[in-house]
């Protein structure tokens, strides 16, 4: 008997045609999937990275804010120096401590303490020619109501090896270095003495600003003896000719300072907005 031949199996060209066409589809749908994910990612990341600089922002602000003072006192100066649509300046604290000794034309601070003994002061930056000394005076009086604060510009800084060996300091005249601050101006009272509390400003303006790149930044620049250069805090921040500006700088009838600072991006099809508000109550007097 003769065997039939059996049929070879195979595939079509239309079956392979629609397989590929199916197969194409799906990793172009796969890419595009893909594509999505990765934009939302970098979105978010965007968003992220925004709200990051509005915190840096709104927390530098607020810190120099916080007690400024708005109106100067017969004897002190005022904190507040500038307020502008997109400008702020005030007298920043650079350090502090206490006086462990005193004259007429200077105040004496530690600059260095021995092992054990009390912190008696903090320096964000050494103090220069040109800042401002702020120094308590309780009066003659055993109540607050002759307490004051002289200023007085600081024309020198001296460095001294021996610590002050008089006054409430006189356990620990072994600290190590201090720092006698020259004063200009009037002889500082004879009721100021060792023990005051002192501090120590700068002039610093924040400002809203257009850096080289063509983004716009929050800058710091600062004045002691001279000029200093503009320096970046914190941004991108949005424009200034945004429909809300990347920072704006109101006052308050109420004693009250509000700076907003505001970030936008512009993603495909939609911009995002986002801003931190800082209120910052103002002192109207210079009450110790």
């Amino acid at each position: 008997m003769r065997r039939s031949p059996r049929a070879r199996a195979g595939t079509s060209l239309p079956a392979v045609l629609i397989g590929v066409t199916l197969s194409t589809l799906a990793v172009a749908l796969l890419g595009r999937a893909m594509v999505d994910l990765l934009r939302h990612a970098h979105r978010l990341h965007a968003r992220e990275q925004a709200r990051a600089q509005l915190g840096q922002a709104a927390g530098v602000l607020a810190a120099e804010l916080r007690g400024a003072t708005a109106l100067p006192s017969p004897t002190d100066v005022a904190d507040l120096l500038l307020v502008a649509d997109t400008a702020v300046e005030v007298r920043a604290p650079v350090g502090g401590g206490v006086a462990c000794a005193t004259g007429g034309d200077y105040v004496e601070v530690l600059e260095s303490v021995a092992t054990g003994a009390p912190a008696v002061g903090w320096w964000s930056d050494a103090p220069e020619a040109g800042d401002v000394v702020h120094v308590h005076d309780e009066g003659a009086q055993p109540t607050v109501r002759d307490d004051a604060w002289h200023a007085r510009d600081l024309v020198a800084v001296e460095h001294s090896a021996t610590a002050c060996a008089t006054g409430p300091f006189a356990p620990w005249r072994a600290a190590g270095a201090q720092l006698r601050l020259r004063l200009a101006g009037a002889a500082l009272p004879a009721t100021v003495s060792a023990g005051a509390p002192v501090r120590v400003t700068r002039r610093r303006r924040y400002v809203h600003y257009r850096a080289g790149d063509g983004t716009w930044q929050l800058g710091q620049r600062e004045w002691s003896a001279a000029l200093g250069a503009l320096q970046p805090v914190a941004g991108p921040l949005a424009s200034r000719s945004a429909q809300a500006p990347g920072l704006s700088v109101v006052a308050r009838d109420a004693g009250r300072l509000d700076v907003v600072a505001r970030v936008e991006l512009a993603f495909p099809g939609a911009r995002w907005r986002d801003s931190a508000v800082v209120r910052a109550p103002l002192d109207t007097g210079r009450a110790p």
